[in-house]
């Protein structure tokens, strides 16, 4: 009896620093992760080369209306999704977080699919308004998601395909400071140069009409 009651303190005593030892370690892999920088959006061998200029003339949206993919003293995040990615739902989650506070960028959604597709998903994620990925096909890459950003004068900034919140901070970063490197078109802070405004509504904003 007594051989049992060792046995079961023994067993409790290990257990205890077995989790004790797990709690101190994963404080420090939290503590780890606070110190990594931020990584940006994975590279891709194929889409737009960073430096060419597109010309990209306003597209029909899956609400019938007309979209400015270019706006004036403004970057412009465009944003390609698929009905069949699980990643690009939150994505699009961070996109919508990301805008209320990047007043400087213009935000477009570009979803794969045709025109009842493109109105159906736009419609199950809760999107304002959305265009098709075909309309889009001169800047577009062969991932989803898949994230590129424009000057004002369509020459493209930077590109990648991000998982996070994070990620198209990091490449929304590296835009500014390739716009600002190239032409001083967009201040480092993302604030304008000029006053222009866009000429149309943002497929992101909840108050579109």
């Amino acid at each position: 009896m007594t051989a049992l009651r060792i046995s079961s303190v023994v067993l409790w005593a290990l257990q205890i620093g077995t989790i004790i030892v797990l709690v101190g370690l994963a404080r420090q892999v939290g503590v780890l992760h606070l110190r990594l920088p931020a990584k940006g959006a994975g590279s891709v061998e194929d889409g737009p080369t960073v430096g060419a200029q597109f010309d990209l003339p306003p597209v029909i949206s899956a609400q019938g209306r007309t979209i400015p993919v270019l706006v004036r003293d403004r970057l412009s995040l465009v944003t390609f999704a698929s009905p069949g990615c699980s990643v690009c739902v939150p994505v699009l989650q961070a996109v919508r977080s990301l805008k209320s506070a990047e007043q400087g960028v213009w935000f477009l959604i570009a979803v794969d699919g045709g025109e009842g597709q493109v109105l159906e998903y736009t419609e199950k994620y809760g999107l304002p308004d959305s265009v098709a990925s075909e309309s889009l096909g001169a800047i577009d890459g062969p991932h989803r998601p898949f994230s590129v950003a424009l000057s004002s004068a369509g020459v493209v900034l930077a590109s990648g395909v991000p998982n996070t919140l994070e990620q198209l901070e990091v490449l929304l970063g590296v835009a500014r400071r390739e716009n600002v490197a190239n032409s001083g078109e967009i201040n480092a802070d993302g604030s304008s140069t000029g006053s222009g405004t866009p000429t149309g509504p943002s497929v992101l904003s909840s108050d579109a009409s």
